[in-house]
């Protein structure tokens, strides 16, 4: 999860701008970028990222562009990247679940 860090020197642990979200999609050597404003798309972009310092620099760049530094992120890394894992419930007392 190296990628994710790099990312968040990006966007960083900051409030967000209210009304700005940033999507970036990883998958095997490439990003996708899109930039949302007040629930619009505004811009999209994809570009080869072999390596992964080149990463902060397409997003960096589409930011910059797009004045979209300081939204909100999701990032979806590639399927290689995370895995998902099954689990049983807790035994939970049903007084304690919620509605």
């Amino acid at each position: 999860m190296r990628v994710i860090s790099r990312l968040a020197s990006i966007f960083g642990r900051k409030k967000a701008r209210r009304g700005l979200r940033v999507a970036v999609i990883l998958d095997h050597g490439e990003v996708s970028v899109a930039g949302i404003r007040d629930g619009h798309v505004v811009a999209v972009t994809s570009a080869p990222c072999a390596e992964e310092h080149a990463l902060n620099a397409v997003v960096n760049a589409f930011c910059t562009e797009h004045d979209l530094h300081g939204a909100a992120a999701t990032v979806i890394p590639a399927a290689n990247e995370y895995q998902l894992l099954l689990v049983e419930a807790p035994p939970v007392p049903a007084a304690e679940l919620a509605d």
